[in-house]
């Protein structure tokens, strides 16, 4: 269902591939800032490539699971754990209900991007879902803090590929393949 902001970080916003066509009335495309990473993040959790994702900037948050999903991390590397573990960036990570998924200082670069099987359900504003602070519109009413939920899309895995793919990545990595299999059973 949801994740639940613990911290914020120091910008921490909804954003997807932009606004494309709204300038000639005002608004800037907004959008993600590490186009490669957002879209890599999208395809190791089944997305389509222009879902919404969270996008850290330097200083990353943290965040509980009201609800098991999938997830991925990629972009910047901000120390990434699960429940104080570290969790590996650029793979598919199960991520349990109650769980705390929690982000440090940028190592290198400035922007991370973690993608939620199925996307966060934010309403589109003139086609795009990505946050534009100076507007205060798209993601979250444009402001993220703490306590506040983010709820997630249904997730789309009718792709035969992707149902293999997501198979295949987290057998090597953990023993949650059954559960793949019982939820999205490859037809």
């Amino acid at each position: 269902m949801s994740i639940r902001v613990i911290k914020p970080g120091l910008l921490t916003t909804v954003q997807d591939w932009g606004r494309i066509g709204s300038q000639s009335i005002g608004f800037n495309v907004s959008g993600v800032m590490d186009r490669r990473s957002y879209r890599l993040a999208n395809f190791l959790v089944g997305n389509y490539t222009d879902e919404a994702v969270l996008e850290m900037t330097a200083l990353g948050g943290s965040f509980v699971f009201l609800e098991s999903n999938y997830i991925a991390i990629t972009g910047a590397d901000m120390g990434a754990t699960i429940e104080g573990v570290p969790a590996p960036m650029y793979q598919t990570i199960f991520v349990r209900e109650g769980d705390t998924l929690s982000f440090t200082a940028a190592k290198s670069g400035m922007y991370t991007y973690v993608a939620f099987a199925g996307g966060l359900d934010v309403p589109q504003v003139l086609g795009s879902r990505s946050t534009n602070l100076k507007c205060s519109i798209g993601g979250f009413d444009g402001l993220y803090g703490i306590g506040i939920s983010l709820y997630f899309r249904p997730c789309n895995l009718s792709n035969k590929f992707l149902k293999i793919y997501l198979y295949f990545n987290l057998n090597r990595f953990n023993n949650s393949n059954m559960f793949i299999l019982n939820h999205f059973p490859l037809q």
